[in-house]
């Protein structure tokens, strides 16, 4: 049995602080700062602001983690010396060497830490709470061989996210060529066998029933079900392969696109529009 022990045996928590607005440029002077998730992508930040007064840091390898409201729990991977604001905290392994597990543990031990700040009204995670989080301490050997074939498999996530990309981009690219070729227009109703918002759900706390679809699950043109939740009964439409779903709402959210691509049996919730198309008038790919 692979013992229990608590994160701060194998790292620290470094809280954020927020250097003063009059040191902050967007002219890439200093440090690159974070002050929450708005930076983070499926793996390291792109920074938009930058301190010549950094205040906390971050080290290359270091866990980014979001630490306070409705985005809590997202995380990241420093690439680079970053100043954290009070939106992040960095969690730093002791041994260099441990860096990458650390990032794994934390994830495992997500759901736990969440739940200690689920039903607040604004959630907010201390640095004592992240401490004293409960993660798997396997000897030195296992955590490397652990991390190891852990980030391969991201490696390979990242790699196919790109390719996935690119694929958008191409398309992207086809479809102007067309228009300007002078291929016609039609309006996206004419075109589409569904086109409407999904249905508030009645959710239940209990892992059963039918997956309720909201605006979370929408990034990156794909579907993920991570954020989704259970509802008492399935709603009509229920989701199909090919189904494009675009957010409706939502600050941040609001235009992403994804392609819903599982079987699962699942419906989209009123914050989200699905797009079907007619097959006989389009490829539902190409749409």
């Amino acid at each position: 049995m692979i013992p229990v022990g608590r994160l701060d045996g194998l790292a620290k928590v470094v809280m954020g602080q927020s250097p003063s607005g009059s040191n902050v440029n967007r002219d890439g002077q200093g440090v690159p700062l974070l002050n929450g998730p708005t930076e983070f992508t499926m793996r390291s930040p792109i920074p938009v602001q930058w301190t010549v007064v950094p205040t906390k840091l971050a080290h290359a390898g270091d866990t980014l983690f979001c630490v306070r409201g409705s985005t809590t729990g997202r995380m990241n991977i420093a690439d680079r010396d970053y100043c954290v604001g009070r939106g992040v905290a960095a969690i730093a392994a002791h041994d260099p060497a441990d860096a990458r597990y650390v990032y794994y543990a934390v994830s495992y031990s997500l759901p736990d830490l969440l739940a200690g700040v689920t039903g607040s009204v604004f959630p907010n995670l201390s640095s004592k709470q992240i401490s004293s989080a409960a993660i798997p301490l396997p000897s030195a050997g296992r955590r490397r061989a652990i991390a190891e074939v852990l980030g391969a498999l991201d490696d390979k996530i990242a790699a196919n996210a790109k390719l996935e990309q690119a694929s958008r981009d191409v398309r992207a690219v086809a479809l102007i060529s067309a228009r300007v070729a002078g291929t016609e227009s039609a309006q996206l109703g004419s075109l589409t066998a569904v086109l409407s918002r999904g249905k508030a759900p009645r959710y239940v706390e209990v892992a059963a029933g039918a997956l309720a679809v909201n605006q979370k699950c929408v990034r990156n043109g794909t579907v993920s079900l991570g954020p989704a939740r259970f509802a008492a009964e399935m709603r009509e439409p229920q989701l199909k392969v090919g189904d494009i779903l675009v957010n409706s709402t939502g600050q941040g959210t609001l235009g992403r696109v994804g392609v819903w691509r599982s079987s699962a049996a699942a419906f989209a919730d009123s914050h989200v529009t699905i797009v079907r198309f007619d097959p006989r008038l389009v490829d539902p790919w190409v749409g």
